[in-house]
């Protein structure tokens, strides 16, 4: 996958947020320097049959997650709905199934159920 470069705006805003933040620490002595890049895939965690799913976070169009079996084949990208735009969820997959939770602070504590419908097939 391509990285995404953020734009000046986003590293300007990024950077504001977390100086405000930082404030309130003495030992902070400024010239903090954000990622350039949109994070694009972070690991959920491996199911029972010991397949690990990545999130995808190159998408607007809901959730996707790429499936690797233990050979390092991709089995099946697993495409989510999207829930609500604004949410800010993260997924936890094990054994037992998929976890899914909203963090943020207007919206939590909620917690979906979600089920994989029509997965892309690789």
């Amino acid at each position: 996958m391509n990285r995404i470069p953020k734009t000046p705006e986003e590293v300007e805003e990024e950077i504001a947020f977390f100086e405000s933040w930082a404030r309130e620490d003495q030992a902070y002595t400024a010239g903090y320097e954000p990622n350039p890049h949109h994070q694009l895939i972070s690991l959920v965690g491996t199911d029972a049959e010991g397949n690990l799913w990545v999130e995808r976070h190159d998408s607007e169009n809901g959730c996707k997650f790429d499936v690797w079996d233990t050979t390092g084949s991709l089995i099946f990208t697993a495409t989510f709905p999207q829930v609500e735009s604004d949410l800010n969820i993260i997924f936890n997959v094990d054994q037992h199934g998929i976890l899914a939770a909203v963090v943020d602070d207007e919206h939590f504590p909620q917690i979906y159920t979600l089920e994989i419908e029509n997965p892309e097939i690789n």
